[in-house]
């Protein structure tokens, strides 16, 4: 993970949240936000996250958040 700290990692994900109403989305709201950083924060202190570049993952995800990623650019994005 790039960022050292929760407070970075909270940052990054209000201004991620901050940009979807930019994008046509409507935003997540603070409590969802904030249970979704510190979820990541603690699999991330406990070793559950990894880097899966090159490597197959089978994964549940909905078809909105689909449509949401394919129209995010890169180029805008925080890195986390």
């Amino acid at each position: 993970m790039g960022r050292t700290t929760n407070g970075e990692l909270l940052d990054a994900a209000g201004a991620l949240n901050g940009q979807l109403e930019d994008r046509g989305f409507e935003k997540l709201d603070e409590v969802t936000v904030l249970k979704h950083a510190e979820n990541m924060w603690k699999d991330a202190q406990e070793g559950k996250l990894e880097h899966w570049v090159g490597r197959e993952v089978v994964a549940r995800i909905r078809g909105s958040a689909i449509n949401h990623l394919c129209r995010l650019d890169r180029k805008s994005v925080p890195t986390l």
